[in-house]
């Protein structure tokens, strides 16, 4: 043997492993597609996810916009996948915004559930695309999936605006009964009482604050404590929408808006009926397992799914309502229980993918690089990395950033 090959052998033993500084580790320039991490069990995202709550001790939505406010007492507990969002069953709620979910006509709703006690005759709701755009939730022993529908319009008309006098303040005083003679007023009777109205308000160039009641016009009531869909300015062509529920004995709407710019303009309100679709499979869940849920639309057909088997399917063929806002539990009907891994997609997600989901199971969806740097640095926390191209794995316990994985 040659001895340039014996003493390599020697270096090779003999010398000690040779190990970087913690500070040279996982920096986030340093991580590039090239790249390769060991893996476990965790799946790239399907396609078409455009938000995404995993709940580690924040309410970040870690591919899109729509970051979360917590209420009641809210917080966080181990999970499934790292840690999970934590309800007490008492007025507990997260409330996001729903940028890229408004208007979606294909969706999936999917989430990892775990009930704190054996299942109750009530209601708890696990995901609300506020509207009723899309609800899934636990009813009376049953896994329950519905949605809205726009219908033909009821109502679709033009209108002048009402310039107020000058100096006229809606907000003074504050919030009380408005003068009916400072609004454009419409008021539109025959509806459907207990039922679902979209409501549109739209607007030539001008700043207007659209208000909208159910009931009769009675001033002694017409209060912006009363107003339940709008209220909220809205400047330069921007529209108002929202969805309404006219209460038993009730088919009165009327809408009333106030010009701020004292210009003269025109606004055209919008009314539809809409149609609620149910899916509802009755089920038995083992308490504290975690179970997964997702619930589907393609534009023709609801699907709901358990444990990623297939329980329940609706043909409806029709429009989506839009939604307001994205609520997780909910106040009024609230979960004494864990909901983790929160995602919401612009389609409706194939078998084969949920089952994916479902199979991965503690192992969960690798997590955006760019994003996780991102929102990990704000939060002044990280977690131990492992992924290959461009997506990093959660393995649920926070690290000080630049700790050894």
């Amino acid at each position: 043997m040659r001895k340039e090959a014996i003493l390599a052998i020697v270096m090779l033993l003999v010398l000690p492993t040779i190990s970087f500084p913690v500070e040279t580790m996982i920096q986030p320039e340093a991580i590039e597609e090239s790249y390769s991490f060991v893996t476990s069990g965790a799946i790239e995202p399907p396609e078409g996810i455009v938000s995404w709550w995993p709940g580690d001790g924040n309410a970040v939505d870690y591919v899109g916009s729509n970051h979360g406010t917590m209420d009641g007492d809210s917080t966080f507990a181990p999970g499934l996948v790292g840690d999970a969002f934590s309800f007490d069953g008492d007025g507990d709620a997260i409330w996001t915004n729903d940028a890229e979910i408004r208007h979606l006509q294909e969706l999936s709703i999917e989430c990892w559930v775990k009930h704190n006690q054996p299942l109750e005759p009530d209601i708890d709701r696990y995901v609300t695309l506020q509207g009723e755009k899309a609800v899934l939730r636990h009813d009376s022993f049953n896994l329950h999936f519905y949605m809205s529908f726009s219908s033909n319009f009821i109502y679709h008309e033009t209108h002048d605006l009402v310039i107020p006098d000058p100096g006229y303040n809606p907000f003074d005083p504050a919030w009380e009964v408005i003068d009916p003679t400072q609004y454009s007023i419409v008021w539109v009777e025959g509806l459907q009482e207990e039922s679902l109205v979209n409501i549109l308000a739209e607007f030539d160039n001008t700043d207007s604050d659209f208000m909208c009641w159910p009931g009769d016009w009675d001033l002694s009531w017409c209060s912006y404590e009363n107003n339940i869909a709008g209220n909220s300015l809205a400047s330069g062509r921007v529209p108002e929408e929202a969805n309404v529920w006219l209460p038993t004995g009730c088919d009165t709407l009327w809408a009333a808006c106030f010009d701020y710019d004292l210009m003269p303009g025109t606004w055209t309100l919008s009314i539809r009926q809409q149609q609620m679709e149910h899916i509802w499979v009755p089920y038995v869940w083992d308490p504290e397992i975690f179970h997964h849920v997702a619930g589907t639309y393609d534009g023709a057909t609801m699907r709901l799914y358990m444990d990623s088997d297939l329980v329940g399917e609706l043909f409806v063929g029709l429009e989506v309502s839009p939604s307001s806002l994205v609520e997780i539990n909910s106040w009024g009907e609230c979960l004494n229980g864990l909901i983790d891994e929160i995602a919401i997609y612009n389609r409706a997600l194939s078998y084969e993918e949920i089952l994916s989901i479902y199979e991965a199971g503690a192992d969960g969806k690798l997590k955006p690089v760019d994003d996780y740097y991102q929102y990990s640095q704000f939060y002044s926390e990280t977690t131990h990395v492992a992924g290959v191209g461009g997506y990093i794995e959660d393995y649920g316990d926070p690290v000080v950033w630049g700790d050894e994985v």
